[in-house]
């Protein structure tokens, strides 16, 4: 799970905010992805931010729960000891996440759900939002790697061009065989995409 951690995932959706109905679309206790498929899923969670890209430090920022199973409570821990704040490099968080994934010696397929409510940046330009391409890029690198990439808006400030590219470079297809993108609009949306 690949989420962003920007401070417009603060933002207000269905009665919350983003960032509160992606942490409990994956983690209430009774319905919560994690919760429902945390025995038979290898659960990893990487968190991504970045303080003004290469300006602000290390970039992109990743904090995280590296892939198990049975990994609720790790999940759970990372999300309440962290909270909405910076940009958004979405590119170099595939690719960073891709290598984590790289090292995991464990046999079993791995994939890639990203979730971002916004247009990416990059650690080069945190602003304006203009690493589409470095986006789009970085997912057909983790394709090329074995590893596929799922995206799902939480909410609508994400172009749909964008959304389709991102799908289509993560499943390793183009436009003539278009790849599914999800974009949820309330928690309910949110929780059918990530199942």
């Amino acid at each position: 799970l690949l989420i962003d951690q920007s401070g417009s995932m603060s933002q207000s959706f269905g009665g919350d905010n983003r960032w509160n109905v992606v942490r409990d679309s994956l983690l209430d206790a009774q319905d919560g992805v994690v919760v429902q498929l945390e025995q038979v899923v290898r659960f990893g969670l990487s968190l991504y931010t970045s303080h003004g890209g290469f300006g602000g430090g290390d970039c992109p920022i990743l904090t995280g729960a590296d892939p198990a199973l049975n990994n609720y409570q790790a999940i759970y821990d990372v999300f309440f000891d962290n909270s909405p704040d910076g940009d958004t490099p979405t590119g170099e968080s595939i690719t960073a996440v891709a290598q984590i994934l790289e090292a995991d010696d464990h046999p079993d397929d791995k994939i890639i759900v990203l979730a971002t409510d916004g247009e990416p940046d990059t650690c080069d330009v945190p602003n304006p939002q203009t690493g589409q391409d470095d986006s789009v890029a970085a997912a057909e690198g983790a394709y090329a790697m074995g590893y596929p990439t799922y995206i799902i808006s939480v909410g609508d400030d994400i172009s749909l061009d964008h959304m389709q590219d991102m799908a289509n470079a993560g499943a390793g297809t183009d436009d003539s065989d278009p790849a599914p993108y999800y974009q949820a609009l309330d928690q309910e949306a949110l929780v059918a995409a990530f199942e």
